[in-house]
């Protein structure tokens, strides 16, 4: 299992719905199996007893959590990444009836997406469109804080799907790169029993960490980034709400406006 960076690719395909010649590439930024070495918990993190996972082999604990993973019709993520000397996050609820709910920011701009089964809706604030350059900042002028108002889904606009379609965006996090894996001893995070299983490559070691109880979901990732901490490349990816029913509502219309409405 690998997961795509989060920062300026993801900040790219939100803009680019609405703007062009949006900057920045997408990278492979770690991998949810883990080559060999000794994985060690963070120290906060608590040891826990033995569960089911316990007696897997690492590659079959990463096959198990590869398949809970792309079975799943609904999840929230949470991710929070060093673009450079940017901090970036994500935030988005996605399910596989196309709906999806996701705030995606860096260095304090912000734009937010709300996919029904009908329409998109795209809001930004001021400093996101401020770093979209001159058009961003005519068109966000023209928005005057209202929600851009697009016919169909985000997951079928190529510039939304990565995280907008379900299977897209696990696709990302779960396709096998061949590297050597290894597990560590039981831990607790946040509460719960999971095994760590760590990547080492020259970006940095990349954990994740799969439940050890219910269904194998990878519950956390976390990557410190070549030169550690607070660096490029860092950050950290929670999971949640698997499976939960994914309620979306559409902007009061007076707060809307289509394509063909906007004067640039």
């Amino acid at each position: 299992m690998k997961h795509t960076v989060l920062t300026a690719a993801l900040l790219c395909t939100a803009a680019a719905v609405v703007l062009t010649g949006c900057g920045g590439k997408k990278s492979a930024s770690g991998s949810t199996s883990a080559p060999a070495g000794t994985a060690s918990a963070p120290a906060t993190h608590a040891a826990a007893p033995a569960g089911p996972l316990d007696a897997l082999s690492a590659q079959q604990i990463s096959d198990r959590a590869t398949a809970a993973m792309n079975a799943l019709t609904s999840v929230h993520v949470v991710g929070q990444e060093m673009d450079g000397d940017k901090p970036a996050h994500l935030d988005v609820t996605v399910a596989t009836s196309g709906k999806c709910v996701a705030t995606v920011g860096e260095d304090g701009g912000d734009m937010k997406i709300i996919s029904t089964t009908e329409y998109t809706y795209l809001k930004a604030d001021a400093t996101f469109w401020k770093d979209q350059g001159k058009d961003g900042r005519a068109l966000g002028t023209a928005l005057h804080g209202r929600w851009l108002k697009k016919p169909g889904t985000a997951a079928t606009d190529p510039d939304l799907k990565d995280f907008c379609d379900l299977k897209t965006f696990m696709a990302g996090f779960t396709a096998d790169d061949g590297a050597p894996l290894t597990k560590a001893a039981p831990v607790k995070v946040d509460g719960q029993t999971v095994i760590p299983l760590t990547q080492h490559d020259s970006d940095g070691d990349l954990v994740v960490y799969v439940a050890d109880t219910g269904k194998p979901y990878a519950v956390k990732l976390t990557e410190p980034g070549a030169k550690g901490p607070g660096t490029d490349g860092s950050g950290t990816i929670t999971f949640s709400a698997f499976d939960k029913p994914l309620h979306v509502y559409a902007p009061p219309q007076g707060q809307t406006v289509t394509e063909s409405a906007l004067s640039l």
